[in-house]
């Protein structure tokens, strides 16, 4: 929440109130994660902030056009010049909007002399094509595609997508908690805080006996049978 010269003040939830509060705290002792992926997220001119400023933009443009005003403009056939007429187009204005707001269909009559122009159209600009090139954008510096999101993407799409987007934050994770946790005691001991990810998680069960067999054949595993303890059942050993 906040930063001083050698305390950092964090929100933590207090498990005896029940509430969130907030305390300072020493920086030796608090992990302080950064970012990796700041540049892409959490510049000011990033391509995140930016699609960010641009969709509040659009929402502010819908809005707008669902608030239900017309945007009408009148025009009245004499010249609005002088205080007299001012106040004559100001009444006309007030009669329209009575006839509208007090009509049941919101029909409203004029002269034959006066015409109207309705804004209300929809806007005329490319901001929505200003998003879509920002989406993408954003979603290819995280390695993110259209496939890993809806789980049809293979496994080169999904390696790049761990190697970009999950990896980064993971190892920074593990860097700091290692630098603020582990004291140089624990460091001589070799304890050190590690991050593991299943490769075969993603691979078919076909594709999955076929790695194993590959494997165990080139000697860079050993696979065998063995006898659970809980039951007769065969287990796997790697």
């Amino acid at each position: 929440m906040e930063w001083f010269p050698a305390h950092v003040r964090v929100r933590l939830y207090d498990e005896h109130t029940g509430i969130q509060r907030d305390i300072t705290i020493e920086k030796r002792i608090c992990a302080i994660i950064e970012n990796p992926l700041y540049a892409v997220m959490n510049e000011p001119n990033s391509i995140l902030q930016r699609l960010i400023r641009k969709l509040n933009l659009l929402d502010a443009i819908d809005e707008q056009s669902g608030s239900g005003k017309l945007d009408l403009i009148i025009q009245l056939p004499y010249v609005i010049k002088s205080q007299a007429r001012r106040d004559q187009a100001e009444q006309r204005r007030k009669d329209i909007e009575m006839q509208l707001s007090g009509s049941k269909y919101g029909i409203a009559y004029t002269d034959g002399t006066e015409r109207i122009t309705q804004l209300n159209r929809p806007a005329e600009n490319n901001l929505l094509a200003q998003i879509q090139y920002l989406t993408s954008m954003l979603d290819s510096q995280l390695g993110l595609t259209p496939s890993v999101f809806d789980g049809t993407a293979d496994e080169k799409e999904m390696l790049n997508y761990y190697n970009r987007s999950i990896e980064p934050i993971l190892e920074a994770l593990v860097t700091e908690m290692k630098r603020k946790f582990l004291t140089k005691t624990a460091r001589t001991q070799n304890q050190s805080i590690m991050w593991f990810r299943n490769p075969f998680k993603l691979a078919p069960g076909t594709e999955l006996a076929n790695s194993f067999d590959k494997f165990s054949r080139n000697e860079i595993l050993w696979c065998g049978a063995s006898t659970a303890q809980a039951g007769n059942t065969n287990a796997l050993a790697v």
